[in-house]
């Protein structure tokens, strides 16, 4: 026998059994990491003959030269779907990086929608949060989960994150999800890297979209700002904004109709929430995302049956705007609508937050239907037809959310009532 522990290294001749040892040993040792694609046993046959020449010490040296020049590759343990794979169904902006490796999303109601082989499913997510709540507290993108058409799961996002379970222990066969934006464009952006399966199973084709589409053009109200909160005196919170839950988004399913929503809180026509009149609606309007003003959707990807516009409230928040400046910058944003989608019917809202009540003086409800009125009279003078006003009615206290915005129970009752409107008008 070798006494190789002992430390006589003196030379010996290997039999067949102990120059195994060595590639047994290694092979154990590194089969638990790595899957080595090489030929063991062609190896170890010819390799058996120089063994029987050589001491322990060198048998070993010669053994890992060996094994270091087969190729090694990492075992997978899960199929990645990248975000370029054309059986991914995206509705909503999304901005691709150069090797289409990332989707990068920002808008109420952006959807990912699939089809998958399997029994799990991991996507992959990067998160961007910008702002904070009304206590001051850190912000999160909030996401419905809808696996296999069943009840949401709600997805909570995280910057220190990017792998998130969306299923698991399903039976083994195929199987869908969506996966529904609820918070707005102001949150952060959010980047999507992929989707892990079980190994060596695939997407499958994913149901065609609505064939009717519409677009709603908007402001917080439109995002769902603050429409889960118990009170009017509640602060915001990402939490309390749910996008699947606005009179856009039901309106939009109660006609089976594709969804897509360009709004963000404090936006207005000619003057934002904060006063400003740069990066109004009107501007915002042509980003892919709000973050980035460099990168500019291409409004020929998409063509929507319906546009409807909800703007006016930051504009009269702080008082009447003078009427000249509102008129001109809502026919802007009507122009720049029947420019990019000329087939289109335009429907502008009435806000449920605007009132005549108070202060009374004002009137600010009637006031902002006469200024979008003249507008859309300046719409048709240029020869359009199919363009409308239709006012939502007034929200009450019994049915306020956050910071006085419209809760749930009133977003249900204007979607009801638009969605006979826009019906009758389209005959949908």
């Amino acid at each position: 026998m070798i006494d190789f522990l002992a430390g006589k290294y003196r030379s010996v001749r290997f039999t067949f059994i102990q120059s195994n040892i060595f590639f047994l040993l290694g092979r154990q040792i590194f089969s638990g990491f790595w899957s080595i694609d090489c030929f063991f046993s062609a190896s170890v046959i010819n390799s058996r003959k120089v063994l029987q020449t050589l001491s322990p010490i060198n048998s070993l040296l010669f053994f890992l030269i060996v094994l270091s020049a087969c190729k090694e590759k990492k075992v997978s343990t899960y199929t990645l779907v990248p975000p370029s794979d054309t059986l991914l169904q995206y509705n909503g902006r999304f901005h691709f990086n150069a090797d289409s490796s990332m989707a990068k999303f920002a808008w109420t109601g952006s959807e990912i929608n699939a089809k998958f082989e399997g029994t799990s499913c991991k996507i992959l997510l990067k998160d961007n949060v910008y702002i904070k709540d009304g206590y001051g507290a850190p912000q999160a993108n909030y996401f419905y989960v809808f696996l296999d058409g069943g009840f949401p799961q709600l997805l909570r996002a995280s910057p220190d994150s990017t792998v998130y379970t969306i299923a698991k222990n399903l039976a083994d066969t195929s199987h869908t999800f969506k996966l529904f934006r609820r918070t707005e464009g102001a949150t952060g952006s959010t980047e999507f890297l992929g989707l892990r399966l079980d190994t060596g199973r695939s997407l499958l084709p994913y149901k065609a979209s609505p064939s009717r589409r519409i677009e709603f053009i908007g402001n917080s109200i439109t995002c769902g700002y603050g429409n889960e909160g118990d009170s009017a005196r509640c602060k915001y919170s990402s939490l309390t904004q749910n996008g699947y839950m606005t009179y856009s988004a039901i309106t939009s399913r109660s006609l089976d109709a594709e969804y897509r929503a360009v709004a963000y809180s404090g936006m207005g026509i000619y003057r934002n929430y904060s006063d400003a009149i740069r990066y109004t609606m009107t501007e915002m309007y042509d980003f892919v995302y709000p973050q980035n003003d460099s990168i500019c959707w291409d409004h020929g990807q998409w063509q929507p049956h319906a546009v409807v516009v909800n703007l006016a409230t930051n504009d009269f928040a702080k008082g009447n705007p003078k009427r000249a400046y509102f008129v001109e910058s809502y026919f802007n944003l009507l122009e720049k609508i029947h420019v990019y989608y000329p087939e289109a019917t335009i429907f502008c809202l009435g806000s449920p937050m605007m009132t005549d009540k108070y202060p009374r003086r004002r009137k600010a409800r009637s006031t902002a239907k006469s200024y979008i009125s003249e507008a859309i009279g300046k719409m048709k003078d240029l020869g359009m037809e199919n363009i409308y006003y239709f006012g939502l009615s007034e929200q009450f206290s019994e049915v306020l959310g956050c910071d006085f915005h419209p809760n749930v129970v009133q977003h249900q009752k204007n979607a009801t009532e638009l969605t006979a409107f826009i019906s009758e008008k389209m005959d949908w």
